[in-house]
């Protein structure tokens, strides 16, 4: 079905280098203002306050970690942006144009990548990625663009043969976030959001794959948007956005600065600190993030 594409192999150029295209986009940027959600519980005849008034932007190119204690919004957050739940106010904006779910052109900009990874253990992983571009590809891309696709894929992700000829029964859970990583970036996203991508590794799976997202943000222009409650490599992240109680942004900005503003020496510190004062945080964050002058 799709050509010549049972044998996917990384392309090389001449000089025997790794092909890593750049950004197709230098300016892509995703902004999010105003943004609050309220929904009626099951339970609860009153609706409950999810998302409370965020503005945030977040550049192109930028590793960028969700934190905050279970229950404050997190999921959430990302599920409005991508419109998977509605928000009651506000708008997301992807270089400053309204993001509208059912546009073709600005959908297929973004990806995302769940926490449970839902691949058929019959599988090989080669069969999953071909199958995967049948089904996002065929009819839209030219065969040879499918083609490059896979191999671009295999080479981002550092997929050997031996890689693509398991099944995904026995993958290990890093090598199964590679293959559900693969599979978004078939349709060649410029921002990726991923939900708790660590969960269940080993510290060295959980060290290549954020080196592994690492290399797509910096070396690729890609936008990373990762909910994580690992604070190990906390520091890789070019950006931090901190929940607390209620949905309310607390902070934004690097791990050096959260570390200024907090006055803590470790990052775990500040969890505790927006327990206790999550309104007041969330106030400056608005400010400084614009939203008082909107």
């Amino acid at each position: 079905m799709l050509g010549n594409t049972n044998r996917i192999k990384p392309e090389n150029n001449e000089g025997g280098q790794k092909i890593c295209p750049p950004s197709q986009s230098k300016d892509i940027i995703l902004s999010v203002r105003g943004l609050s959600a309220e929904w009626r519980s099951h339970f609860f005849s009153k609706k409950k306050k999810i998302l409370d008034d965020i503005y945030v932007d977040i550049p192109q190119g930028k590793l960028v970690a969700i934190l905050g204690r279970i229950g404050v919004g997190k999921t959430s957050f990302v599920n409005c942006i991508i419109g998977y739940e509605p928000a009651t106010e506000g708008k997301v904006l992807i270089n400053k144009e309204n993001f509208n779910r059912n546009s073709e052109k600005q959908n297929a900009l973004i990806g995302y990548v769940p926490q449970v990874d839902a691949l058929r253990g019959t599988l090989t992983v080669e069969e999953i990625l071909n199958t995967s571009a049948g089904l996002k590809l065929v009819g839209k891309v030219p065969k040879d663009e499918i083609q490059s696709r896979l191999s671009n894929v295999v080479e981002q992700l550092s997929l050997s043969q031996e890689d693509l000829k398991k099944k995904a029964a026995v993958l290990s859970a890093g090598e199964k976030k590679k293959v559900s990583i693969a599979q978004e970036l078939l349709s060649n996203p410029r921002i990726l959001f991923l939900d708790e991508p660590t969960s269940g590794m080993d510290p060295l799976a959980e060290k290549e794959l954020m080196q592994t997202l690492s290399r797509m943000a910096h070396d690729r222009g890609m936008t990373l948007v990762v909910i994580t409650h690992s604070l190990s490599h906390i520091d890789e992240y070019d950006l931090l956005l901190f929940f607390g109680p209620k949905g309310r942004l607390c902070f934004s900005g690097t791990p050096t600065e959260a570390k200024t503003y907090f006055h803590v020496d470790d990052i775990e510190e500040i969890y505790s600190l927006i327990d206790n004062n999550a309104e007041e945080y969330s106030r400056d964050c608005r400010s400084k993030n614009g939203g008082l002058l909107e």
